[in-house]
């Protein structure tokens, strides 16, 4: 017992790594954050293009709106792999930290602009 404590005592610490499911988190939600920027921008131009007239079976539309879903999806995604790397033994959590935050403001902040425009 006293040999596990003086092996113990004389090795030096190990530097914990970052959490791998932490990391995707964190380039998840930059990768989503960046794609749902760009989808809101492009909608708003269109938007203001067509004058606030515009045919909501457009091809464009649909595919834009499934994009702006697929983000939001890509957020639940990211915000999972952050909860994982959050509960890993011996890992650094920094990066799923901020991804799981990221991804939070990122699907609430797209689901609160959806909801704003649909009251509009």
């Amino acid at each position: 017992m006293s040999e596990d404590i003086s092996r113990s005592l004389s090795e030096p610490a190990r530097p914990l790594r970052h959490s791998a499911f932490g990391i995707a988190s964190f380039v998840i939600s930059l990768m989503a954050g960046i794609g749902e920027s760009l989808l809101l921008v492009l909608s708003g131009i269109l938007y203001a293009s067509a004058g606030g007239d515009l045919d909501s079976r457009s091809s464009m539309l649909v595919g834009l709106g499934c994009l702006i879903i697929g983000g939001i999806l890509l957020g639940f995604i990211g915000a999972a792999l952050g909860i994982v790397g959050l509960v890993e033994k011996e890992r650094k959590r920094v990066f799923a930290i901020l991804g799981l935050i990221f991804n939070a403001v990122i699907v609430i902040g797209v689901l609160a602009v959806i909801v704003v425009g649909r009251t509009q």
